[in-house]
């Protein structure tokens, strides 16, 4: 699950929480948002995408102010990696379950 959070003003908006127990995210036939969940603060989009690899069909976020696309097949794609931090839109042909790489925090 993602978000998108519009604020009234330039500022820095905190959230606290906890790990989550499940680390799998079920992916329903369309558009999803999704957050990225890893402790790895970058991975290469396939790298964090392969347990749904052959079911999705684009991905996009937002990031630096500057919208941001994968489409499978398209050899010019603006969208590489997948940070934390961010939300990202995952456009899925079937159903799927995402699980990222996550290793417990000490």
């Amino acid at each position: 699950m993602g978000f998108w959070i519009k604020m009234n003003q330039t500022g820095t908006l905190t959230v606290e929480g906890y790990e989550p127990a499940d680390k799998k995210i079920t992916l329903q036939v369309g558009w999803n948002l999704v957050g990225y969940l890893s402790t790895n603060k970058t991975l290469p989009l396939a790298n964090a995408l392969s347990s749904i690899n052959g079911k999705y069909t684009k991905v996009g976020a937002w990031i630096n102010n500057t919208g941001k696309h994968y489409i499978s097949g398209f050899p010019f794609n603006t969208l590489s990696n997948m940070s934390e931090g961010y939300g990202y839109w995952i456009k899925m042909n079937s159903t799927g379950v995402l699980e990222y790489t996550y290793n417990k925090s000490s």
